[in-house]
């Protein structure tokens, strides 16, 4: 099932068709409190409609199956015959669980997965309009059964212009043979449209958009065709194709040519009715064709055309019906297919013709692979440390007495300009990898749907800034913590609607996802408006654990009260769901983003919510540094973390339990050596006479360094976990001198701070 295809073409399926089923998932939730909204049924018909057209090249027969299934339902509220309910929401959002396991599946090798009988039933059922009582009268053509299709359309084309046919039999392959009734219905379908477009050129006021929707239309009527492997009727689409992409250039040509195509709609509508039947219809077409070809040229027509009144009537096309084309994702997952040249001028026709397209024509996007710019990043961080080497060894000729000051200049003039390209070059490349967060946000209102459903809770999620952009890598590694987050939001934080109610709150609880850039991070906050957190609790357990003593809790401001949360196996839940609350969760919340770099914080207020604000970098590869010396190393402290760098005075330092600390205006901070950190040869006081001050959180400590040597941008390069936490750093990088520096994990400095002083 589609393992006979190139792997290459295979991946670019699942890469698109992934896009597409990421996109559905979010558009049919929002679609479920509006219904009847036209764009938004329109696009998520076109999504699926999409992922089929490629499965069915690939002949994936089951994905293609409950893919059709699915369409063919919400056809028929696009057409008004159903409208979208829960039960209906259920169906659909299970085929898309469905869709997905299917591709993955595909993704590793093994066979589809059969989609459950039941569910493409009641789908069908629903296509079919069966569900409400007045379906049998008002279904469309397009919504019926592909048997019922063979009735409504065979009358009509009794009469179009069949001179001479051939019939031969329809012989298709296993795989294809599988998936031609869902084929049919959609050459079916695409005739509808065909013929809207004709109409919309015969009616002249929008002379230019029916051409344009003509050609978007022939475009797919070119790639149904071309499952088929029959050569006429290819050839007539194809004919049609390139006259649209004429027409939407010169609209002066519509009146010769309009007759020309309806006849060719006429015999390929002919054709397809004896597809249906297993028919091959080869029929007389030579003078149609170069009737059209006179017309296209501008030149009289040499005998007359077909009657117009030979055609089908025209269809009933919904008022919302778009073209399925319009969206430019659908002619990237088609690309699956070898696209005719007549394919290919229509999407240059689109292009110029379509809204949502730039003037100039062509692709304005190109795909790559995560490996190159993975690569390609790893090449800009060697570039930084080269320009950084090249920056010193200039500073350090520019020192030599025998140096000439032209030539002085002219090094110091090369590695500006060498630091600006990097800079630009950097920035470019740290470009490419960005993504807006919407692309992780789109998961989350199908997560809530099912959370509310469990709980029995009224929940809406409400997303602000998901247009920030933020590193790939930071978005992969920042999913699982929004999802628990986001379960804890609902499971614990909101309450039930007659608790809501009695409290005097709307019954419907809202979780907030907001995101925003600050400075060189990117902040991302999820609130909720629930109980909020209860301190006795927090304390009470915290007390049990052994985490702290009473007296120390007593001292403690809310905000230090409720961070023991975030504590490995600290849970005060009365009973575990299969939600949260089975002791493991935020501790590894907060472990993952310390591996951003990142910092979390946790604010509540009882009876009015709680929020979780996460910081985290725009990029985990490149920061700009502080180097401190220490004894005779020399370490980089991030500068993002650092407050403030003091000389404190003798009268500024004491000690509390055997642990110095700084007092710095109103507070009083607790001081940590370097050199005893990293274990350097130094004398404590007299050799450390600088505290450079840091903040993690709404925590700050002062470490004691030896001397500053000033900022640079450096590069992270990993280390193993152990040597990480033993030592208080995230990594390593390489100086402009070409020796090697630890980075300072700030984070973790100061909990080994806070350690100390609570022991």
């Amino acid at each position: 099932m589609g393992h006979g295809f190139d792997q290459e073409i295979v991946q670019d399926f699942l890469t698109e068709s992934g896009e597409l089923i990421d996109q559905l998932e979010g558009d049919l939730v929002v679609l479920e409190a509006s219904p009847r909204d036209p764009e938004l049924l329109n696009k998520v018909f076109r999504a699926l409609h999409t992922i089929k057209g490629s499965a069915s090249f690939l002949q994936l027969t089951n994905l293609v199956r409950i893919a059709h299934a699915a369409e063919s339902a919400l056809n028929a509220a696009r057409n008004s015959v159903v409208t979208v309910d829960s039960a209906m929401m259920n169906l659909l959002l299970e085929t898309v669980d469905i869709i997905k396991t299917q591709m993955q599946q595909l993704g590793s090798g093994q066979d589809l997965a059969e989609p459950r009988a039941e569910l493409v039933t009641m789908l069908t059922a629903i296509g079919e309009g069966k569900q409400i009582s007045s379906a049998g009268p008002h279904a469309s053509a397009a919504n019926a059964a592909p048997a019922a299709k063979q009735e409504t359309n065979a009358k009509p084309t009794e009469n179009a212009p069949t001179q001479g046919p051939s019939v031969k039999k329809l012989v298709l392959g296993p795989g294809k043979a599988d998936l031609l009734e869902y084929l049919v219905a959609d050459l079916d379908e695409t005739m509808n449209k065909v013929q809207a477009s004709l109409n919309q050129l015969a009616g002249s006021e929008n002379a230019k958009g029916g051409a344009v929707q003509l050609a978007e239309t022939c475009e797919q009527l070119s790639r149904c065709v071309e499952f088929f492997e029959f050569a006429q009727m290819g050839e007539l689409a194809g004919a049609m194709a390139s006259a649209a992409v004429k027409l939407s250039q010169d609209e002066g040509l519509v009146a010769g040519v309009l007759p020309q195509l309806k006849s060719l709609c006429a015999l390929v509508t002919t054709q397809a009715e004896g597809l249906k039947t297993g028919e091959v219809r080869e029929l007389a077409a030579d003078d149609v064709l170069g009737n059209l070809g006179s017309a296209l040229a501008g030149m009289a027509v040499t005998s007359a055309a077909p009657s117009a009144t030979t055609m089908p009537p025209a269809p009933t096309i919904s008022s919302t019906d778009t073209p399925l084309a319009a969206e430019p994702t659908d002619r990237e997952a088609t690309n699956n297919a070898a696209k005719s040249d007549q394919a290919k001028s229509v999407d240059k026709a689109a292009d110029k013709g379509g809204e949502k397209h730039g003037a100039a024509g062509g692709e304005n996007t190109i795909r790559v692979e995560v490996g190159r710019l993975e690569a390609l990043m790893n090449l800009v961080g060697e570039l930084v440390l080269q320009k950084n080497r090249i920056t010193a060894l200039t500073r350090k000729a520019a020192g030599v007495r025998e140096m000439e000051a032209e030539l002085a200049e002219a090094m110091g003039l090369a590695a500006g300009s060498l630091d600006r390209v990097t800079s630009d070059i950097q920035t470019a490349v740290m470009r490419t990898r960005m993504q807006p967060l919407d692309k992780l946000f789109g998961r989350y209102p199908r997560l809530i749907r099912d959370l509310a459903s469990k709980t029995g809770k009224q929940i809406q999620l409400v997303i602000e800034g998901g247009d920030t952009e933020v590193d790939k890598s930071v978005i992969e590694e920042l999913g699982d913590p929004l999802v628990h987050l986001i379960r804890n939001s609902a499971d614990h934080g909101l309450e039930g609607p007659e608790e809501r109610t009695k409290a005097g709150k709307n019954a419907l609880g809202t979780i907030t996802l907001r995101a925003s850039h600050e400075g060189s991070h990117v902040r991302v906050l999820v609130m909720d408006d629930g109980r909020g957190l209860a301190r006795e609790r927090i304390a009470k357990k915290a007390i049990e654990r052994g985490l702290a003593t009473q007296e120390q809790i007593s001292a403690m401001s809310d905000r230090e009260v409720f961070n023991f949360i975030f504590e490995a196996g600290f849970s005060t839940a009365e009973k575990v769901s299969d939600l949260s609350g089975r002791g493991v969760g935020m501790d590894v919340v907060r472990t993952n983003i310390q591996k951003l770099k990142g910092s979390i914080e946790l604010s509540s207020q009882a009876g009015n919510g709680t929020t979780v604000a996460i910081t985290i970098p725009l990029t985990v590869a490149i920061l700009q540094a502080m180097m401190v010396g220490v004894g005779p190393e020399i370490y980089a402290v991030p500068l993002t973390s650092i407050l403030e760098i003091v000389r404190p005075q003798a009268d500024q330092v004491s000690s509390i339990g055997g642990h110095q600390v700084m007092r710095l205006r109103d507070s009083v901070l607790p001081l940590v050596s370097s050199a005893e950190l990293f274990e350097q040869p130094t004398d404590r006081r007299s050799e450390q006479p600088f505290a450079v001050v840091l903040q993690s959180g709404q925590k700050q400590v002062g470490l004691m360094v030896s001397r500053l040597i000033g900022q640079q941008e450096v590069v992270i390069k990993p280390l193993d976990e152990g040597e990480r936490t033993a030592r208080a750093v995230s990594g390593a990088t390489v100086r402009d001198d070409g020796g090697v520096s630890l980075i300072v994990d700030v984070e973790q400095l100061v909990r080994m701070a806070q350690g100390g002083q609570n022991r």
